[in-house]
């Protein structure tokens, strides 16, 4: 429950600071600001009743994205937890920090920036808040740190049953990525 908390604010973090890591390896390029990154991601073999170890799909847009010669782009990547979750205990564990992610962000001008994050999670009752942060480690914007803040819950509507595990997980951005 806690490496796939930690995994999904990994995620959610790669997929803004994809979006703000749009410069040019070792260039003078400044940072970008981007809207607060927000969608759904996929995770198999999905929570339910019975434990199992998670791996979670990132593909989110970045956009809205302001400096650096970009506008926007799409984030990808792709988080394994350590620990079997279940849907009572996803939201429920201690803080967990340190969950590693790596991500590419294909920005509008076709450029990439591959990102190396870290994230740190606070639990909530039915849902938890994860602050993701790191730095541009390949492509635009090499160097230039990371960061952006997201809240990680269940769809509305979704069961929570062996036969009817919960696949996607919502991510909604409370700060904006920021790559400076």
């Amino acid at each position: 429950m806690k490496k796939i908390s930690g995994l999904v604010l990994a995620i959610a973090l790669v997929a803004s600071i994809g979006i703000l890591s749009a410069a040019p390896g070792g260039s003078a390029t400044p940072g970008t600001t981007c809207a607060a990154p927000s969608g759904k991601l996929s995770i198999s073999p999905g929570l339910s009743t019975t434990p199992a170890i998670q791996t979670i799909n990132i593909s989110l847009p970045v956009t809205g994205c302001k400096g650096g010669g970009v506008t926007g782009g799409v984030s990808k990547g792709t988080t394994k937890g350590t620990t079997k979750q279940t849907c009572a205990t996803y939201f429920s564990g201690a803080a967990k920090s340190g969950t590693k992610t790596v991500a590419i962000i294909t920005w509008n001008t076709k450029a990439t920036s591959t990102l190396t994050l870290l994230s740190k999670s606070v639990p909530g009752k039915s849902a938890l808040t994860a602050s993701l942060s790191g730095k541009v480690t390949n492509g635009l914007f090499l160097g230039k740190t990371v960061s952006t803040t997201v809240v990680v819950s269940f769809p509305t509507g979704l069961g929570c049953k062996p036969t009817a595990p919960v696949k996607v997980i919502a991510i909604k951005g409370t700060k904006p990525l920021v790559i400076k």
